[in-house]
């Protein structure tokens, strides 16, 4: 199993801060042919042998398993497997193939962004109370 490092440049929309956050994909998309977990995956979802070789659908498949082992917290391929079924059947989804791919990478694109939206809003919110409390501390000791 091939570990791929990606590097992103993020910066925090709070307090302008610039950071270099390093993603690791577990599967590789660039040889999906040496790894059993993307072709269980793929099974799962339908995909045939020729679309696997397909690099934006292999892309697909390495986000949507990331996202899912990241979501419940666990490499475990049947537990991933689970996670992206209830997925599809709360999506009402029957199709199978590259459209069902499509489908749920949307819905996991769309949560992890609202995942994403929702801790940069925390992060304002405490970074606007830190700086009430520091203002107040100041104004107190006046």
């Amino acid at each position: 199993m091939a570990n791929i490092k990606v590097k992103d440049k993020v910066v925090d929309m709070v307090t302008g801060d610039v950071s270099v956050k390093e993603r690791t994909f577990n599967i590789s998309n660039r040889d999906p042919n040496n790894s059993i977990e993307y072709h269980k995956i793929a099974d799962l979802l339908g995909i045939n042998k020729f679309d696997r070789l397909d690099p934006h659908i292999s892309e697909k498949l390495v986000m949507l398993y990331n996202w899912a082992a990241g979501s419940i917290k666990s490499n475990d391929v049947d537990k991933i497997h689970s996670y992206i079924d209830f997925h599809r059947k709360e999506l009402g989804v029957t199709e199978v193939g590259t459209s069902l791919v499509n489908n749920l990478y949307k819905q996991a694109r769309l949560d992890t962004e609202s995942r994403e939206k929702t801790d940069r809003f925390n992060r304002w919110e405490e970074y606007r109370a830190e700086k009430a409390n520091e203002n107040a501390s100041e104004q107190a000791g006046e």
